[in-house]
């Protein structure tokens, strides 16, 4: 350190002093204000976004060789027969867009349900389900880091295996049964930003009959909007907040009442022992004539607060001219301790 650092340091110490003893104590009321903020908001609202998932699917039912057409599949919304059908092909085009970059953890999952029910009448889908049998076609899990991601994959859906389980079903409790499988495309959305939420998409094709046409379920575009909410401060972080602020305005105040003390290190000794020692000290308006007395001078005040107790006198104070006087009569004796000011005996 430069002198002429040391210079500025010394001159202006006092000042710097009150400013951090300031400072520390306005960033212990902002740390208080800002707890007291999040235990009364704990589930505030800090921001809405949007987050829009589609899916446009697709399928072609692809066929077998035939007669009577020509082509090797048919499209969508068309009507079909089934002892024509090789297999359906069905494309799922799944898109996420959010309306801020979010980290959303994403579970993609494919599953083929077989459901069958009595067939008592026309409509048999309003029927109760006698049977409901899942299989897992796909899983994935992946990560989405940005606002837009996109999941294209194709899957071929050959139907004869799912009608050959349904019949065996029907002959086996022997009643008659019409059924369907249906294709679910299942994206399940969680994120760290206390949201989550899921989209269903897919198709379900008869299984019971030779015309058959195939439905698409689930809404083809879903848009919904997510609060991201704080966290609760969890109770350790409560206390540690709490210390802290206590001793930050503790020290702050401690330190800032010392400085702007104006009293002399004279002044503060002395004002000590009266306070202190109120009860025992008995302050005088006059001086004693030390003559009539022999003079013992006491090195300290808790010497002289050893011997009041000793001989059972009270300390008699008198000050004057810079100078504090303690003392203490007994038996022609004078205890004396006396506190002087530098800065009285540098001006004399």
């Amino acid at each position: 350190m430069t002198p002429k650092i040391k210079n500025f340091y010394a001159k202006h110490a006092k000042k710097i002093l009150i400013l951090l003893c300031a400072l520390c104590l306005i960033l212990s009321i902002i740390a208080g204000g800002y707890m007291g903020y999040r235990l009364l908001k704990i589930r505030h609202v800090e921001n809405v976004f949007s987050v829009v998932q589609k899916d446009d699917i697709e399928y072609l039912v692809h066929l077998k060789e035939n007669p009577y057409i020509n082509q090797p599949y048919l499209g969508m919304d068309e009507n079909y027969l089934y002892s024509y059908t090789d297999y359906v092909e069905l494309r799922s085009h799944y898109s996420f867009l959010s309306s801020q970059a979010t980290t959303t953890h994403c579970d993609y999952e494919v599953t083929a349900t077989i459901i069958s029910r009595y067939n008592k009448s026309s409509g048999s889908s309003n029927n109760p389900d006698v049977m409901s049998k899942t299989y897992i076609l796909d899983q994935e899990t992946l990560d989405f880091t940005s606002e837009r991601a996109r999941i294209d994959r194709t899957y071929d859906i050959f139907l004869e295996p799912y009608k050959s389980e349904l019949e065996q079903f029907a002959s086996t409790i022997k009643l008659d049964l019409a059924g369907e499988v249906r294709i679910d495309i299942t994206v399940t959305l969680t994120s760290p930003d206390n949201y989550n939420d899921t989209y269903i998409r897919g198709i379900t094709i008869p299984l019971s009959s030779e015309f058959y046409t195939i439905e698409t379920h689930g809404d083809t575009t879903d848009t919904k909007e997510h609060k991201v909410l704080e966290k609760p401060l969890s109770i350790w972080a409560i206390i540690a907040l709490s210390l802290l602020i206590i001793a930050g305005i503790a020290i702050s105040l401690i330190s800032l009442r010392k400085l702007l003390d104006r009293r002399t290190a004279y002044h503060r000794e002395v004002s000590g022992y009266l306070k202190s020692y109120d009860d025992i000290i008995i302050n005088t308006s006059s001086p004693i004539d030390f003559r009539n007395y022999r003079i013992v001078n006491v090195e300290s005040f808790k010497e002289m607060l050893n011997l009041s107790n000793k001989t059972n006198t009270p300390i008699m104070f008198w000050e004057y001219e810079g100078r504090a006087y303690f003392y203490i009569l007994s038996q022609g004796l004078l205890f004396l301790f006396t506190v002087r000011n530098p800065e009285y005996m540098g001006r004399m």
